[in-house]
């Protein structure tokens, strides 16, 4: 973790409140990983990210008011430096690669243990990519190729394909 500041700070966006408090909840005692705090309608997100710095945001799609590719969109405009990690149900092709298209940096469906997401998260701010087993599932090996391997990933930068 060389030059990069620890704790982490993430924001969690999520439409289920008890759904954000669990993840909160897991990470209370993370001295890498810090939740500063919780978002559960699509203008929260702003409104959080404005009041508080953020490295990472653990983004829901389904999350209230907006459609969560428009939030991945409007955070990356408007807050290019936060590093975005998918957090949803939501696990077809189609949507994984919409969300990384639109600038999302990890992505891992609701059914990944916990250890998943701290993994997801410290590999998004170090700048690297992140799928989780269930997510890669649901890639074919072309799009899994394209995705990982021809997205100008640099060498440095850790990528996590199969082995989680």
């Amino acid at each position: 973790m060389d030059g990069l500041k620890l704790p982490v700070r993430v924001l969690v966006a999520d439409g289920h409140f008890l759904s954000a408090k669990v993840i909160e909840r897991y990470f209370i005692n993370n001295e890498s990983i810090h939740i500063v705090g919780i978002a559960t309608e699509g203008a929260d997100i702003r409104k959080k990210m404005s009041e508080s710095p953020i490295d990472v945001l653990l983004l829901d799609l389904t999350i209230p008011q907006f459609d969560g590719l428009q939030v991945i969109s409007f955070v990356k405009a408007v807050f290019p430096r936060v590093k975005i990690v998918v957090y949803s149900m939501i696990n077809d092709s189609e949507t994984i690669h919409k969300a990384f298209d639109m600038g999302a940096i990890g992505y891992i469906t609701k059914e990944a243990e916990y250890d998943k997401v701290a993994e997801a998260i410290m590999f998004a701010y170090q700048g690297g990519k992140f799928l989780c087993r269930q997510a890669i599932q649901s890639l074919d090996n072309g799009r899994y190729y394209n995705l990982f391997m021809t997205s100008g990933q640099k060498k440095d930068k850790p990528v996590s394909p199969m082995n989680n």
